[in-house]
Formats: C-alpha cells, sequence, structure tokens
C-alpha cells in the first residue's frame, strides 16, 4: 500500500485536522477522544515526517512524557528506558545505515564494558547500546 487516506466518521470524537482534497475533502483526517480517564488519537491519513515530528512533541508535550535521555537524537536513532527500581537502562538504537555520534550528559555506564560513557558517544550503523543510570 503506498497511501492511506481512511474515511471515518466521528460521534463523540474532535476533529483535529481534515482532508483538503478529492472527495473525502472535508473529512476528518485526525482525531481525539475523551473516554473516561483517557483520550485516544486516530491518525487516518499518512504523512510526511514532519507531521509526525509536530504531532508526536504536541502529544508528548501535551502528556507531559519524560524523555527517555536527555539529548537530541538525530533521525534513525530512538531511545527507550526500563528501570529496576534503582536503576534506569537507556536502550539507545540506530535504526539507519550512517553512523550517529550523539552528546550525552554524564553519569552513564555502558552495560557490556560496565565503563563510564564518555561524551561523545558514536553508535555506528544499525548498532544498539544500552546505558544504566542511577535513578
Amino acid at each position: 500500500m503506498r497511501h492511506l487516506c481512511e474515511l471515518i466518521h466521528i460521534e463523540s470524537a474532535q476533529a483535529l485536522a481534515t482532508y483538503r482534497d478529492d472527495f473525502y475533502a472535508g473529512r476528518p483526517a485526525v482525531t481525539v477522544n475523551a473516554f473516561g480517564k483517557g483520550k485516544a488519537w486516530h491518525v487516518a491519513s499518512r504523512n510526511d515526517l514532519a507531521f509526525q515530528r509536530d504531532f508526536f512533541t504536541a502529544l508528548s508535550k501535551e502528556l507531559a512524557l519524560p524523555r527517555a535521555i536527555a539529548t537530541e537524537l538525530p533521525p534513525g536513532v530512538v531511545a527507550t528506558a526500563r528501570t529496576d527500581g534503582d536503576n534506569a537502562f537507556i536502550f539507545l538504537q540506530n535504526y539507519s545505515a550512517q553512523n550517529h555520534t550523539l552528546t550525552l550528559p554524564q553519569g552513564y555506564w555502558d552495560c557490556l564494558t560496565d565503563a563510564a560513557v564518555s561524551a561523545p558517544l558514536t553508535l555506528t550503523a544499525w548498532d544498539c547500546r544500552i546505558l544504566r543510570r542511577h535513578a
């Protein structure tokens, strides 16, 4: 499938964006629905990277979601966090064919070597690093 333009009908949801072109012009493209103590967002269209970045940045701010690591990540690099209660474990994954260099805050140790991580940290293509810091 190359393009996705889902036709949706809303009842209790609020349309955040609507289609502008073709036979679905004026129909909802992005919605949010409050239910109980939560909310559900629905994106019914295929969008470019700029939309994805803006949408998820705004959503993260609205929900006050913490970043896994306090640094900007280049495209293709993701960070996820887990904890055992005493330590935070940061999984850095490079999903691109390029090497990327990250500037990290102090206080991280490499889980494989148990050595302190010095800045900058280079992730080679398709690399994964697991870091630890005291929570």
